[in-house]
């Protein structure tokens, strides 16, 4: 938990599994795991896997992002709403029911009695996902049941992603209907991370951090980032509007002292999401 006493407390969250190993997103997943660890970063080298495996394990998630590792400006980022694929809903349901008999609620993301599920470590089990589940629900007849629902997952995406994902930049990978089989393959080639867009989401604000070859580290300025279309970054509002400045440099700080810890130095930028939850609680 990363926060302040103000007003509200504000909490870091996360689901996501990176797409090989180390690069810009899938390295800064694993920095956050320190700070924030929620999620699965176990690498598996087909993100239609993995967006099934965490759908499967996270079923109350309804949207999930997918970034290339090496691009910016969210040239290398798409989503898809797997609420709005119909054949896959009975699927999660079966998952969230199997989650729930053995009380992991909704596999662990921001759930009250989920916590960490990600006891696959970091890839000690050759990234496979199969072996992986084996220690999400701890019971074998559940786990089967997963590995089960993953795979029927797995096949039903595979239809539905071609025509279903909204990539923010599609003019990048040939525009039209070639766009998601240039971008699944850019992926697949460069890696990347799926991660869980949570709901409610009222702001996007960033930090600029400076860390000092001493481990020392400076913030230096807060902002609001502008997405047009969803995900495509085209500004920023200076400062932050969304959160309390006092919160948001806390939470830059952590993971800027994580990353200081991995050997990072130089100017950092520490991206959030800001969830207005129900009850009048925050997350970022």
């Amino acid at each position: 938990e990363v926060g302040v006493e103000e007003e509200e407390e504000y909490e870091v969250a996360m689901a996501s599994a990176g797409l090989h190993d180390g690069g810009v997103y899938g390295g800064a997943t694993e920095l956050l795991r320190e700070v924030a660890p929620y999620g699965d970063t176990d690498p598996c080298f087909d993100v239609v896997e993995v967006l099934a495996r965490l759908a499967v394990t996270h079923p109350s998630v309804s949207r999930w992002i997918m970034k290339v590792d090496d691009e910016s400006g969210g040239r290398g980022h798409a989503f898809l709403d797997v609420s709005g694929i119909g054949e896959l809903q009975p699927v999660l349901r079966k998952a969230a029911d199997a989650l729930a008999a053995v009380g992991l609620g909704d596999g662990g993301l921001w759930g009250e009695t989920g916590g960490n599920n990600s006891g696959s470590g970091s890839g000690d089990n050759g990234g496979s996902q199969e072996e992986g589940l084996a220690f999400v629900a701890g019971d074998r007849r559940v786990d089967d049941a997963l590995r089960s629902h993953c795979a029927v997952a797995a096949a039903i995406l595979r239809r539905a992603m071609p025509s279903r994902v909204s990539i923010a930049a599609p003019s990048a990978y040939g525009g039209g209907s070639g766009s998601w089989p240039r971008f699944y393959g850019e992926m697949m080639r460069r890696g990347g991370v799926v991660e869980a867009c949570p709901a409610g989401v009222t702001g996007s604000p960033s930090v600029n951090l400076f860390i000092a070859p001493t481990g020392d580290v400076h913030v230096l300025a807060t902002h609001e980032q502008i997405f047009c279309p969803a995900y495509r970054f085209v500004g920023a509002s200076f400062p932050q509007s969304s959160v309390p400045h006092a919160a948001l440099a806390a939470a830059a700080t952590a993971v800027g002292e994580a990353a200081a810890r991995a050997g990072v130095s130089g100017f950092v930028g520490v991206d959030f999401v800001v969830v207005r939850e129900d009850g009048g609680g925050g997350g970022g």
